[in-house]
């Protein structure tokens, strides 16, 4: 199979999407569902999406690549190449899926949180996706910042899950949760105070209604906000590139 054949391309934004979700439910799951460890849904989507991670290094044992503008099709190479690559990596990640779904009521269970090794995975499936992407300049401009905004979503939604996280799990002082009285709400209604804490934090707007109590949620905190300077210098950096680009091609245009 080659790597720009109308299957490995539909096949590569599938997967893409695939890893976001799993990279979305992963913590989710464990800071929500802590007492629900066996939720069926989730169980079910898991197990499929194993499956299909499963599929998805079948593929790539058989998926020829590009060396130096070169097409390998050979398949002693192929195997070869993806061995010594992504093999290792994909195979924990799927195996931490399995583990934790066998053991989804003892300590194993967290093992799931191995998979977060699937952003290194999803790096190189954007970059493969936008390889055999023709788009416009503009196009591409919007395409990076839908990237970023992806980006900080992301990192947003796993700062809240911890946080919420470690609120549940101290069961032996005051945590945001029993400051606000949301230790039984909803969990639609608890993920969206913990998400909101969390752009709250990424954005450095300060504080207001949601604020750590417990020593254990201003530790995390504290480091919250280191990240947060960083995918902020992030996000500047990368649309100030952006519009550099933008004014290039413009010039470009009217000379």
């Amino acid at each position: 199979m080659t790597p720009d054949s109308l299957f490995a391309i539909l096949w590569t934004l599938f997967v893409l999407v695939l890893v976001v979700y799993d990279l979305l439910v992963k913590p989710f799951q464990i800071s929500f569902f802590e007492d629900n460890r066996n939720n069926e849904f989730l169980q079910k989507s898991a197990a499929i999406c194993g499956a299909l991670f499963v599929l998805d290094i079948v593929f790539n044992f058989r998926t020829a690549f590009y060396d130096k503008g070169v097409l390998v099709e050979k398949g002693s190479v192929i195997f070869q190449n993806y061995l010594r690559g992504n093999f290792v990596w994909d195979s924990i990640a799927v195996l931490a899926d399995f583990v934790s779904l066998a053991y989804a009521e003892d300590g194993t269970f967290y093992i799931k949180l191995v998979s977060i090794i699937r952003v290194r995975k999803l790096l190189s499936l954007t970059t493969r996706a936008e390889d055999f992407l023709t788009i416009s300049k503009p196009t591409a401009a919007a395409l990076k910042l839908f990237k970023l905004w992806a980006t900080i979503m992301i990192v947003a939604h796993w700062l809240a899950c911890i946080f919420h996280f470690i609120a549940i799990s101290n069961k032996h002082s005051d945590t945001w949760l029993s400051f606000l009285g949301l230790t039984d709400e909803q969990i639609i209604v608890r993920y969206i105070y913990a998400f909101y804490w969390s752009t709250a934090t990424m954005l450095t707007v300060g504080y207001g209604d949601v604020t750590p109590i417990s020593i254990a949620e201003r530790v995390y905190t504290i480091a919250a906000m280191m990240v947060a300077c960083v995918v902020f210098g992030y996000s500047l950096n990368t649309v100030a590139n952006i519009l550099k680009e933008m004014s290039y091609e413009k010039d470009q245009r009217r000379y």
